[in-house]
């Protein structure tokens, strides 16, 4: 029993390092039924800022999809004042599901938790996750964290930063936005503030101009906006 554990840690380890988009099979380590990583909860997208020896900060962006039993991902990293960088590949998983490998990129390990993910090896740090709300292939990402709840004129309003994706670019030329939201659940009104457009998507590049100038709409005129108002405002 003994040899056959050994073997497995040795065969583990020799998975590890190549960059294959196959889970790890090496036995202890299959996909259980329940585990984190048969559940899909670490599906969607995370964001936040991670350090840097040599700038200001690296803004990442990252999306974890679910492809059969195993998973893929894309990463948008921003180093501040330095460069930009794209990376995408499958996931790899060890110890139980809770680490995440992702592959064709420097094997950078990825613990996954319940609302974040973290970077056990350079650049270290931690992304949480946002929600996302999708029509098509556009898309709105909001962190919880920044959500705001309050009374404006005796009616309930909900305040957060949003950054949109689009699928295709906009007749201005841009791909991305973002704006200060405000939606106010009772007349079913929202107005926009602050709003920065960027040619690429998730704001990494081409910066295009800021609107200072308030924007206001109706929920219905949005989709993506809609589907914002029916989780926050109940």
């Amino acid at each position: 029993m003994t040899r056959i554990f050994i073997f497995a840690i040795l065969l583990t380890s020799s998975l590890v390092s190549k960059d294959s988009l196959e889970l790890v099979r090496a036995k202890g380590q299959l996909m259980q039924e329940g585990s984190l990583q048969a559940r899909g909860e670490w599906v969607g997208y995370y964001h936040g800022v991670l350090p840097c020896s040599n700038c200001k900060g690296v803004e990442t962006w990252l999306h974890l999809k679910k492809n059969g039993n195993r998973g893929t991902y894309e990463m948008k990293e921003k180093y501040y004042g330095v460069k930009n960088r794209h990376s995408k590949g499958g996931l790899g998983w060890l110890k139980g599901g809770k680490v995440a490998y992702l592959t064709l990129y420097n094997n950078r390990k990825l613990a996954i938790k319940s609302r974040g993910v973290t970077f056990l090896n350079d650049p270290k740090g931690t992304l949480r996750k946002v929600d996302s709300f999708k029509v098509g292939k556009d898309i709105l990402l909001v962190d919880p964290k920044g959500l705001l709840t309050g009374k404006m004129k005796g009616e309930q309003v909900i305040r957060f930063k949003g950054l949109t994706n689009f699928d295709q670019a906009r007749e201005q030329g841009y791909r991305s936005f973002k704006a200060d939201y405000l939606i106010k659940c009772r007349s079913k009104q929202y107005e926009l503030t602050h709003v920065s457009y960027y040619i690429g998507r998730y704001s990494m590049r081409g910066f295009v101009y800021t609107n200072v100038q308030k924007t206001k709409g109706k929920v219905s005129d949005s989709a993506l906006i809609q589907k914002a108002y029916k989780r926050y405002c109940r």
